[in-house]
């Protein structure tokens, strides 16, 4: 059973979402011949200063192309191999990883490409633990796809760049991966009969605890698993799994259900710790604001030493399409930014399908009172999420009731966004609750309730499911980030 926890431990690995194809041949020679021009003295530049500065401007470069598939597509695919050329390996991985989500490219081929070519050269220290962090992510992906003698070779790579940087602690983390690989070989069969055996008998406590199992531990699909747990033959898994899909609302409760989780963390093996801990997290942090004294303490305390299941979002601002997503007002876009229109309403659409749960981070700054307008999915249930509305004096849910955010039971009162400033908001969407935060002051943790919940007209968007960015008075939005808690979201192009 060990085994089966490995790669929640290695990351969760991304669901493919639909993506547009590669350009062909044709188009890419021409679009290289474009760039080429345009940025003709840049690429006459070798010096690893050169290469550093042509990557970036390739890459915003990519952010503002949205009417050329093929030249978007090279601009990020140079980006990536301009850095590591450049010796900045994080940044050409995340020009990398900009093009995967938006073209159909195999992204497991593109980063061992990459990798490749960046150790050529010798590699600072932060970029060879960047690399060694990438080779785990591979072996993730060859792991879920079950090709483990390729994922064993990947982590042999891994444990290489590792011991040259004389990194105990990583050195242990990628041969705990390697020895725990042929474990898992021997019980991917195991997992494929007991899925077999739960479709003809739906209750069986064995098959339940397998197939659970492995959805929270290697999928980070809690959604999925907890109720398969709380029918599992595990006593001590099945009393946890109740008490989660119970969805406690006080913080003391939260912070049982947290502390369940974490004291089981404790006494399992190494792969199934870190996801365990999240899952503590994921509670923890929805009572920490509410709690006090040494009880606060220690779930901050935890909350600070537990692993991110990934170091960044998904940038929804390069997504946008101004000539393709704007829906009302006088929106603008700038170097990297979008701008509200200087009066009245606007709606944007954000043309991205989210996942079951995830949170949404956005900053904003704004040179007046203005409001900033959240438009939520929660798969085919829309609603809207209101920061400083009524020219900032109350915030809030709506339509609850057919009452809108002013006058429900979610209306908190109160000016929270600040002007000439930049300004944090983080709404976290779960099946059964929504949280808001403003510069790190929680301002909602409402448990949904979808029969209650409607749109008003003025919402509705051409692509049912997808996000909207909303507004009243201008205001800029520097960043729209998504990341995902369960399960994968998709671009709708």
């Amino acid at each position: 059973m060990r085994a089966l926890l490995l790669l929640a431990w290695l990351g969760s690995p991304p669901q493919e979402p639909a993506k547009a194809p590669v350009p062909g041949a044709e188009a890419l020679k021409r679009a290289e011949g474009l760039i080429r021009e345009v940025f003709k003295d840049e690429f006459a530049r070798k010096d690893p200063g050169g290469r550093r500065s042509l990557a970036r401007a390739l890459f915003n470069q990519g952010r503002e192309t949205r009417d050329d598939p093929a030249v978007r597509f090279v601009l990020f695919r140079d980006a990536a191999d301009v850095a590591a050329e450049g010796g900045d390996l994080r940044f050409a991985l995340e020009a990398l990883d900009q093009g995967v989500l938006l073209y159909a490219v195999n992204g497991r081929d593109q980063r061992k490409s990459l990798l490749a070519k960046a150790r050529k050269s010798a590699l600072a220290p932060e970029d060879a633990a960047t690399a060694v962090e990438a080779y785990l992510r591979i072996a993730a992906d060859e792991a879920e796809a079950q090709e483990f003698d390729a994922a064993a070779v990947t982590l042999k790579e891994a444990e290489g760049l590792a011991e040259k940087l004389r990194n105990v602690a990583l050195v242990g983390r990628v041969r705990s991966r390697s020895k725990d690989l042929p474990e898992l070989k021997r019980d991917a069969a195991g997992l494929s009969a007991a899925r077999t055996a739960l479709a003809s008998k739906p209750d069986d406590p064995e098959s339940n605890l397998i197939v659970g199992r492995h959805a929270c531990f290697h999928k980070a699909d809690w959604a999925g698993g907890l109720p398969l747990l709380a029918k599992g033959s595990d006593s001590a898994l099945r009393a946890l799994a109740a008490k989660d899909l119970a969805n406690p609302s006080t913080a003391s409760d939260q912070a049982a259900a947290g502390d369940g989780w974490w004291d089981l963390s404790e006494k399992d093996p190494a792969p199934a710790k870190e996801e365990l801990r999240r899952r503590a997290a994921f509670w923890y942090a929805l009572a920490a604001p509410r709690l006090t004294g040494l009880a606060k303490v220690k779930i901050e305390k935890r909350l600070g030493s537990v692993e991110s299941r990934a170091s960044a979002g998904i940038d929804l601002l390069p997504l946008i399409d101004l000539k393709l997503d704007l829906l009302k007002g006088a929106w603008r876009a700038g170097d990297r930014e979008l701008h509200a229109p200087p009066s009245g309403q606007g709606l944007v659409q954000v043309p991205y399908i989210p996942p079951e749960e995830y949170d949404l981070r956005l900053v904003v700054r704004l040179t007046q009172s203005a409001e900033v307008n959240l438009g939520v999915a929660l798969g085919d249930l829309l609603f809207i999420v209101a920061v400083d509305g009524w020219w900032g004096k109350f915030s809030g849910v709506e339509l609850i009731d057919g009452k809108s955010f002013d006058v429900n039971e979610t209306s908190r009162p109160g000016r929270f966004l600040k002007t000439d400033a930049p300004n944090s908001i983080l709404c976290s969407v779960r099946k059964n609750r929504l949280g808001l935060e403003v510069n790190g002051e929680v301002l909602l943790d409402w448990p949904i309730d979808r029969k209650r919940l409607s749109l008003t007209p003025y919402w509705n968007r051409p692509r049912n499911g997808t996000l909207a960015i909303g507004s009243v008075l201008p205001y800029t939005l520097s960043r729209l980030e998504l990341i995902p808690v369960t399960g994968q979201g998709r671009p709708l192009r």
